[in-house]
């Protein structure tokens, strides 16, 4: 028996709505883990509220993700998300680099007696630089420095 209201089941992923959804979710995403910024540099953890919590301090895996995330979001033409990707950049390259011996300390040295370095959070490093392949976009550097020592 043949409808002419029987028609192929459309899937979800691949339908219009759904990619509607995931862009309205990952905006809304980005503006609450926006709020995660740092004034001194880098990005820290924020409570359910979006809020950071008083004494809290910067976190290279979280300013990692943040770099990388805020890249992509800046590839998609996301107002301001060039510049929170900068500004974990800049965090990355300076206060949570270990100048002396390479790599990256898990949280701003300037206020953790935690000196120890994971693999693990430089994976997130790792994630944001090369999704901006411009010169001047700073994560080009990122990954290039050498120790000084």
């Amino acid at each position: 028996m043949n409808h002419d209201t029987d028609q192929k089941p459309r899937r979800w992923l691949n339908s219009a709505t759904h990619h509607h959804w995931l862009t309205r979710e990952g905006l809304a995403l980005f503006e609450f883990h926006r709020q995660a910024r740092l004034t001194s540099g880098g990005f820290a953890a924020i409570d359910g509220d979006g809020r950071i919590p008083h004494g809290a301090s910067a976190d290279t895996m979280l300013t990692g993700r943040m770099a990388h995330s805020c890249a992509l979001a800046a590839l998609q033409g996301v107002p301001g998300a060039a510049a929170l990707s900068e500004h974990a950049i800049r965090a990355l390259e300076g206060k949570l680099r270990d100048e002396q011996y390479g790599g990256w300390f898990g949280a701003d040295p300037a206020t953790s007696d935690d000196r120890t370095k994971q693999c693990y959070t430089h994976h997130f490093v790792a994630l944001g630089p090369p999704l901006r392949p411009t010169p001047t976009f700073p994560a080009r550097r990122l990954c290039s420095k050498r120790p000084s020592g």
